[in-house]
């Protein structure tokens, strides 16, 4: 326990407020121009970015905790972008790995593009770890920012994607939603999507 917040306990005094240093913001508008420059469809300011594809993913996918529009899109990005994009770059740049991996296999359900199911593979899930083999898993837990209400939880136990459950989150987000982001937005997607 902090010196100062013992203190206060202690003497009933009030505390007086200390900044807490943050990381540094991530801009929304930045991020969403970024990722419509990479063909996301969602509305821009369309100011110019010097976000590289990896960053704007990367960037992307950290801001889609609190808002699920940008979750929706990223595999639309990712698989338009397929050829130019760097794995070494990309995994260097998400700090959440777990939250790659489940994007990665996420985006290789709904493409059918192995590449993708090959780079989730390399992060592997938490069940699939060996220090956690054979060890009880903690319950999923809900990707989204504040979806924690009983009736959310409810839907999301009912609706989350395989793909996802196995990363260890629950979202009320239906595969389907992904499957018709990808169909309406890739160009290049047919039913037999080359194994790219």
């Amino acid at each position: 326990m902090s010196e100062l917040v013992e203190r206060a306990l202690t003497s009933h005094l009030p505390v007086e407020r200390v900044p807490i240093p943050s990381r540094p913001k991530v801009e929304r508008s930045e991020v969403v121009d970024a990722l419509v420059m990479y063909g996301a469809p969602l509305w821009s300011s369309g100011q110019p970015t010097q976000l590289s594809l990896e960053e704007a993913i990367a960037r992307g996918l950290a801001l889609a905790r609190r808002h699920p529009s940008l979750l929706r899109v990223l595999p639309v990005v990712m698989f338009n972008n397929r050829s130019r994009l760097s794995w070494d770059e990309l995994r260097s740049r998400v700090a959440d790995l777990r939250t790659l991996g489940m994007l990665l296999d996420l985006t290789a359900e709904v493409t059918n593009v192995e590449l993708f199911r090959s780079w989730a593979c390399a992060l592997s899930p938490p069940a699939e770890q060996p220090e956690t083999a054979g060890r009880p898993q903690a319950p999923p837990t809900p990707f989204f920012e504040g979806s924690r209400g009983g009736r959310y939880l409810e839907l999301a136990r009912q609706r989350t994607p395989a793909v996802v459950k196995k990363w260890g989150f629950l979202m009320a987000t239906p595969i389907d939603d992904f499957r018709t982001a990808v169909r309406r937005f890739c160009p290049d997607l047919t039913d037999s999507t080359a194994q790219t």
